[in-house]
C-alpha cells in the first residue's frame, strides 16, 4: 500500500465536522485523468474503508461541507484556502516549491484576522481550515458564495504581496471537494513529503459564525460608518483628522483589512479625499501600532484565545479506551524486557521517557533493543542518531536481527553463513518502517518537522546533549528541548524515548535522577526515568537497570547484560 497516515485521515473527518450528514468523496487518478469512483458515504468507518482501497491509486477528495442524502451541500462546517507554488500545468511541486507554500500558509495563519486555522500540506501545496463552532445550514449551494469570494480575495492579495512564486487557487464555491488528509499524492515520484499531514494541531479552538460572516460585516460597518458621520463630528473638540483615524480604528476593530479602510476613508472620510495616499497609510500604521502596543492587565493581554476544556462527555471514544484497557491487558508498545514491561507495562503513546548512563555503558543498546522489539511487531520507528551515521545504526539492528557478532560484522570478518543471515536480514529491514536520521545537531524545528512527517508510534533521540546550540543559554535551551519533546508526543499520539548522559559524579557512586546531566527539566518531564551503570568494572558487559521515576506506577531495579550482538538482555 501507498503511504498512508490514518491517523490524519481520521482528524481530517473531525475537522470537517460531517457527523449525522453524508460527505462526498471522489477519487481521481491525476496521471491519466481518469475518475476512479464518485459517491456519497457516511461515518468515520466507512470513509477509512473506502481510502485504503484507493490510496496510492488517486488523489483522494472529500466535499469540505456536509451533504443530504439527496446529495445537496446541507449547510457550511468549514472554510477553507488552497495556496500552490506557481508551476506548469499538472506536474508535481518540488519541495522547494512546497515549502514555499507552506511558509506563505503560516504566514496567513499569523495574520490577526485569520488566527484559529489548521495548516496542512497537500503534498504539492498546503490548504488552511477554519471549522465553524456553529454548523450553518443553507438553502442554496451558491448561499454565502459572493461573502467567502471576497474573503478569499482578501488573502490571495496579501499571498501575492509577500510571496510571489505562490497563488491561492479558488476554492470558495460550498459544493467544494478539497484533498484528504493523510492520503498520498499521484502527481510526482513517491516521497514521504507528497503524503498530505496536518502541518498544526487539528484540535484547535472553532471560529464562530462571525468569523465566516466578517467579510459580510465589512460591508455593514461601512452603512454604519455613514450613520455614525454625524454622532462623530458633533463630538466636541473633534477636529476632521480625529474623525477619519476615529472611523478608520472602528473598523480595524471590526476586522476591515486596509485595503477597505483607506476605500471607506477614500470615499467617506472627512479630510482623506483631499491628501494624499500617505495621510490614510500613516493613520493605518498609528492605529496598528496602538492596538501592538495595548495595555495589559494582570500580565495577560486583552485578547485572549480561548482554550478548549472539555466535560467527559465529549471524551468521543473513552469507552471503547476503557473496553480495551479491561480486555487487552498486554502492552500496546511493550519493550520486550520482561521485568521493565512489569513494571511500566510497556510504552505509551502521549509519554516521554528518559534513559540515563555515563558514556558507554548502554543507553544506545537499551535504546536499540527496545526499538528492535517493537520493529517485529510492525510498529513505526523514528530513530535519531546525533553520534553514530545512519550505516552504525542499521548495522547494530542487523547484528541483532542476524544473532551475528558485531565486531565480526563491523570488520567483515563472517562466514559464509554469517553472510548470508546478514543479507536475509537485510531484506527484512528494507521492509520495516524503520526512520534513521543521522544529523549530528538537531533544532527542535527540525525534530519536529521529521516527527510530523513520519508520524511514528515511538520516536527514540540519542542523545539530548547533542543538541544545536542558537545561544550560550545551555540549560535553558535543553529545557525547552525536553518540554517540546514531550509536547510532540501528546501532539501527535506517539511515546518517545530520549537518551542523557550522566554527570562525571555518578561515576563514583550509584547513579540518582540529580545526576542527569546538564538539566533538571529532564528529570521533570518524563513520565519514566531509567538509569544505567555498570557495577562491576571487571564485567562491563554486566549492567543494572533501575526504573528511577514512574509517573504512574512501581519503581525497581533488574539485571541486564549486553551480548556480543549489542542486544541487552535481562538476567
Amino acid at each position: 500500500m501507498a503511504n498512508l497516515l490514518l491517523g490524519d485521515v481520521q482528524r481530517m473527518y473531525k475537522l470537517l465536522n460531517h457527523k449525522g450528514y453524508w460527505s462526498q468523496v471522489h477519487a481521481q487518478n491525476k496521471k491519466t485523468n481518469t475518475k476512479l469512483d464518485r459517491y456519497l458515504l457516511t461515518g468515520e468507518n466507512d470513509l477509512i474503508k473506502w481510502v485504503k482501497k484507493y490510496n496510492g491509486a488517486a488523489d483522494l477528495y472529500i466535499g469540505r461541507n456536509p451533504r443530504l442524502d439527496s446529495g445537496n451541500v446541507a449547510g457550511i462546517s468549514c472554510l477553507s484556502v488552497d495556496i500552490d507554488p506557481i508551476r506548469y500545468k499538472n506536474t508535481a511541486s518540488t519541495i522547494q516549491m512546497l515549502a514555499e507554500a507552506v511558509r506563505a500558509g503560516k504566514y496567513i495563519r499569523g495574520q490577526k484576522q485569520y488566527a484559529g486555522g489548521t495548516l496542512v500540506s497537500s503534498g504539492n501545496g498546503c490548504h488552511i481550515y477554519w471549522p465553524l463552532e456553529q454548523f450553518i445550514p443553507i438553502k442554496d449551494p451558491k448561499e454565502y458564495q459572493d461573502q467567502i469570494k471576497a474573503w478569499e480575495e482578501e488573502i490571495r492579495q496579501i499571498v501575492k504581496e509577500k510571496f510571489p512564486n505562490v497563488t491561492v487557487d479558488s476554492i470558495y464555491d460550498n459544493p467544494r471537494l478539497v484533498k484528504i488528509i493523510g492520503t498520498q499524492a499521484t502527481k510526482g515520484d513517491s516521497k514521504l513529503w507528497r503524503v498530505s499531514r496536518f502541518l498544526s494541531n487539528p484540535s484547535g479552538p472553532r471560529i464562530t459564525k462571525e468569523f465566516f460572516q466578517r467579510t459580510s460585516n465589512i460591508t455593514t460597518v461601512k452603512s454604519e460608518i455613514e450613520g455614525k458621520i454625524d454622532i462623530v463630528l458633533r463630538t466636541t473638540g473633534l477636529g476632521r483628522s480625529v474623525a477619519d483615524f476615529e472611523i478608520a480604528n472602528y473598523m480595524f476593530k471590526g476586522g476591515a483589512s486596509d485595503a477597505d479602510i483607506y476605500a471607506t476613508l477614500k470615499n467617506k472620510g472627512f479630510k482623506a479625499p483631499e491628501r494624499e495616499p500617505e495621510y490614510t497609510e500613516n493613520i493605518i500604521k498609528k492605529i496598528k501600532e496602538r492596538n501592538k502596543n495595548r495595555p495589559q492587565q494582570n500580565g495577560f493581554s486583552k485578547e485572549i484565545v480561548p482554550i478548549e476544556v472539555f466535560t467527559p462527555n465529549q471524551f468521543g471514544s473513552y469507552d471503547e479506551y476503557i473496553k480495551e484497557r479491561f480486555t487487552k491487558t498486554d502492552p500496546s508498545l511493550p519493550t520486550g524486557i520482561p521485568t521493565l514491561d512489569s513494571l511500566t507495562n510497556g510504552l505509551k503513546k502521549g509519554n516521554l521517557w528518559v534513559v540515563g548512563s555515563r558514556t558507554g555503558v548502554g543507553k544506545t543498546s537499551i535504546s536499540i533493543t527496545i526499538t528492535e522489539n517493537l520493529l517485529k511487531q510492525q510498529k513505526r520507528i523514528l530513530f535519531f542518531s546525533t553520534e553514530m551515521v545512519k550505516r552504525d545504526v542499521l548495522d547494530r539492528f542487523l547484528a541483532i536481527d542476524g544473532e551475528i557478532s558485531f565486531f565480526f560484522l563491523i570488520n567483515g570478518h563472517l562466514s559464509t553463513d554469517q553472510q548470508q543471515k546478514y543479507r536475509a536480514s537485510f531484506e527484512r529491514y528494507k521492509r520495516k518502517d524503520l526512520f534513521i536520521c543521522d544529523k549530528s545537531q538537531p533544532k527542535i524545528g527540525e525534530v519536529v518537522e521529521a516527527i510530523s512527517r513520519i508520524r511514528p508510534d515511538v520516536f527514540v533521540f540519542d542523545h539530548i546533549q547533542r543538541i544545536a546550540n542558537s545561544t550560550d543559554k545551555r540549560y535553558t535551551e535543553l529545557a525547552n528541548f525536553i518540554i517540546q519533546l514531550n509536547d510532540v508526543c501528546r501532539n501527535y499520539d506517539c511515546a518517545g524515548i530520549v537518551n542523557s548522559q550522566l554527570n562525571r559524579v555518578a561515576a563514583y557512586e550509584s547513579p540518582g535522577l540529580h545526576h542527569l546531566k546538564e538539566c533538571g527539566t529532564l528529570e521533570d518531564e518524563a513520565h519514566v526515568a531509567i538509569l544505567l551503570h555498570r557495577p562491576d568494572k571487571q564485567r562491563p558487559d554486566f549492567i543494572i537497570a533501575e526504573v528511577a521515576k514512574h509517573r504512574n506506577g512501581p519503581v525497581g531495579q533488574f539485571d541486564l547484560i549486553r551480548r556480543d550482538s549489542c542486544k541487552l538482555e535481562e538476567i
